[in-house]
């Protein structure tokens, strides 16, 4: 009988065990998940917003392509990608990290603001040759608000940019957004999430994570 009532004591007592590790096992799931989960959601919107702006180089690039390849200047490089009209190109300019939604009026992307050249005072376009490696000249990133021209400047080029959607300071106007990384685009298509300590502080370069700013639309 005292065995009987041993076997019977030993097995409650492995089921209560069984019960405790479970409800610990739950507990780390139950704080885990949230963490997953917005992990989930922030790679998924990385992605989203790679795809955006990869859509985006590729009209430039389309545009260039159509017009004895010169590129477009800062200032009209949103109606240059020709996705502003049908309803599902314009979500193109929407990222859904930011708040506010995106559009071709205001877009959550900024073109490099460097592309452009200035002749006899009349600001021209730049060709895609003479802008170096396409793979190394940025197209687009991830920008906070419209770009607003250095007090006392003179540089036409910059002036004619003011409240557009254009980066010429990557610090001052990137946005980093994307777990405190930016995403970038480039003139041959391509596109990169560069993440905390893959770019530069404080150098006031567009291009920070090249090493060399371009002056005038060149390097």
């Amino acid at each position: 009988m005292n065995e009987l009532m041993n076997r019977i004591s030993l097995h409650g007592f492995a089921i209560l065990k069984l019960l405790v590790w479970l409800v610990i096992l739950a507990t780390i799931l139950a704080a885990l998940y949230p963490v997953f989960f917005h992990q989930r959601d922030i790679d998924s919107a990385r992605s989203y917003c790679m795809n955006n702006q990869r859509q985006l180089a590729l009209g430039i690039i389309m545009s260039a392509q159509d017009h004895d390849a010169l590129l477009p200047l800062p200032q009209d490089w949103v109606a240059a990608t020709r996705l502003t009209k049908d309803r599902y190109d314009r979500l193109c300019f929407n990222c859904p990290e930011n708040d506010a939604k995106g559009t071709p009026a205001k877009p959550d992307y900024g073109y490099n603001g460097h592309l452009y050249q200035v002749i006899n005072s009349t600001i021209l376009p730049l060709a895609l040759g003479e802008v170096g490696d396409p793979s190394k000249i940025e197209c687009t990133c991830d920008v906070r608000h419209p770009y607003h021209a250095p007090s006392g400047t003179t540089d036409l080029g910059l002036l004619a940019q003011q409240g557009k959607y254009t980066v010429s300071a990557f610090n001052n106007e990137a946005d980093f957004r994307h777990g405190y990384g930016v995403i970038v685009s480039y003139l041959d298509g391509h596109t990169v999430y560069l993440g905390p300590g893959e770019y530069g502080h404080g150098t006031g370069q567009y291009n920070v994570p090249i090493g060399e700013k371009v002056e005038g639309g060149k390097r």
